[in-house]
């Protein structure tokens, strides 16, 4: 069995990854920046290291415009959350949607709007953002 290319990123490089992915491409370091410290109180620097280590891992393609830095996301956010879905059920829940929705339902995580909305989901084969 082949498995994804694409890694799971911590945590704080996830709030990273957001950022960007919440933002219109090219994206500065400062908007990334101010984006970020809208959920965290991190330094620019903590901030600059970990757009470093996403460029690193192949999660962001970085250029220089003058002096500044401009990113782009090579990895789509729904491509990531995908895989980690995926990685997910197969990892906790034996790759059966049956024992998520039932361990959803019976911790009391998920409510019966809920279950309509995904039966809704379901009949009408809709996207959900």
């Amino acid at each position: 069995m082949k498995k994804s290319t694409i890694e799971t990123l911590p945590e704080a490089e996830l709030v990273v990854m957001q950022a960007v992915w919440g933002l219109e491409e090219p994206v500065g370091t400062g908007k990334i920046i101010d984006k970020v410290e809208e959920k965290k109180d991190w330094s620019r620097s903590t901030i600059q290291v970990f757009l470093g280590r996403l460029e690193d891992r192949g999660f962001l393609r970085c250029e220089r415009s003058g002096r500044l830095k401009m990113y782009y996301a090579k990895i789509r956010e729904e491509e990531y959350r995908a895989r980690e879905t995926k990685s997910f059920l197969e990892n906790m829940y034996e790759n059966s949607c049956k024992k998520l929705i039932a361990s959803l339902v019976q911790t009391k995580m998920m409510t019966k709007e809920d279950l309509q909305d995904i039966m809704q989901i379901i009949e009408d084969g809709d996207d959900v953002e």
